[in-house]
């Protein structure tokens, strides 16, 4: 894999800091490409009866993030009836064809499918919502599923944080819907056997991206300091039974439908400690506000939400042991990493810009959030 292959959380969207720089070019392509998919589709959900014979599908408008092409298929004078996805697995490919025949991408959208066909699996059983896939299209990379209403957790949030008084109680009793659907899912996939597998993983993780780390931050002489202080701290005593978890159950990748939270983007599913799913959505909550002027003063998701969160997956002492940091310092190590990742991607902006911006929203804003935890991690 490449420095700029998916290896990193999905917090972070093309607009969220250097905005969409595709070609026009690449715009037509990608419209030829989805209309071709787009009759695929048609076709095949005709077969299964899913279309009535005299229905077709038409493409929507083509969203691009830095880990996927989305965008409706639309029937019936313009009604959404499902929705395709095209992901990719670097954040430099502009185009759908090139994810097509990527074989890093392939990999990832036919895991994607399984994980989605898992999850709607099991929310079925446990009567609670979930994206319900109903195509793979192996000719263009793509999954197809039922098309969701509903709207996005995070602007929800990111607007009760702001303004405390607007819907500050439906958004926090959200969260906690959210919490408790992660907690049935990890209640229903424990199996016996060890975590220390797993926190050997993270911690090596932790060392290995600390480290490649090193070229590109700008306030040297702290990395140098948190990388030695990360050297010294051992696996954590094992407790607690793995889970499956579900890598991109975050913030941004749940949806308020009709039926409450229902999971977006899960992430290729496999065993894990609950900390590691509770890491992530606490980070995601964390950078609620990256890519916006008020990250950099330090502005995240409100204690109250965060609670609401743990409260909801029965947790209120998340962050008290000695696992649930280091998968929290993997957590701010990953993003610190993506975050340069997409400042090298900003090549249209000045170079006295881009450092700036490496040195005072990127190193010092990750090192205000991960020293402490390191620290604690060493002094037990």
């Amino acid at each position: 894999m490449s420095p700029t292959t998916k290896t990193e959380p999905r917090l972070f969207r093309a607009h969220d800091m250097i905005g969409d720089n595709s070609e026009s070019s690449d715009a037509a392509d990608n419209a030829e490409l989805a209309a071709a998919a787009a009759a695929e589709a048609t076709s095949m959900l005709r077969d299964i009866g899913k279309l009535r014979p005299q229905q077709a599908l038409l493409p929507g408008s083509i969203e691009t993030d830095y880990w996927s092409f989305t965008l409706p298929l639309l029937a019936d004078g313009g009604r959404p009836l499902f929705f395709m996805k095209i992901p990719k697995s670097d954040i430099r490919l502009t185009r759908i064809r090139t994810a097509v025949y990527d074989q890093a991408s392939c990999l990832e959208a036919r895991t994607e499918y399984e994980s989605l066909a898992q999850l709607s699996e099991f929310a079925e059983s446990a009567y609670l919502p979930a994206i319900k896939p109903v195509l793979f299209l192996a000719n263009y990379n793509a999954i197809i599923t039922e098309f969701t209403r509903g709207s996005q957790l995070f602007e929800r949030c990111r607007a009760a944080a702001l303004w405390p008084h607007t819907k500050k109680g439906p958004t926090l009793a959200i969260l906690a819907g959210a919490g408790a659907w992660l907690r049935r899912f990890h209640d229903a996939t424990a199996s016996p056997g060890t975590n220390l597998s797993h926190d050997r993983a993270a911690l090596a993780e932790c060392i290995d991206t600390l480290t490649a780390l090193a070229s590109r931050v700008i306030m040297r002489k702290q990395h140098r300091e948190l990388l030695s202080k990360l050297k010294t701290v051992g696996v954590p005593p094992d407790s607690g039974n793995p889970v499956i978890s579900i890598p991109g159950f975050e913030v941004r990748n749940l949806l308020i439908s009709d039926r409450g939270p229902t999971p977006l983007d899960p992430g290729r599913l496999a065993p894990a400690p609950r900390a590691a799913d509770l890491a992530h959505f606490r980070v995601s909550l964390d950078m609620l506000f990256w890519g916006t002027p008020w990250f950099i003063v330090g502005v995240g998701a409100p204690k109250v939400q965060i609670d609401a969160f743990l409260s909801g997956y029965n947790e209120s002492r998340f962050g008290s042991s000695a696992r649930d940091r280091l998968f929290l310092a993997r957590e701010w190590i990953r993003l610190w990493s993506s975050g340069h990742l997409i400042l090298e991607q900003a090549k249209r902006y000045p170079a006295g810009l881009r450092w700036l911006a490496a040195r005072e929203y990127v190193d010092r804003r990750f090192l205000s959030k991960l020293s402490p935890i390191v620290t604690s991690l060493v002094t037990g």
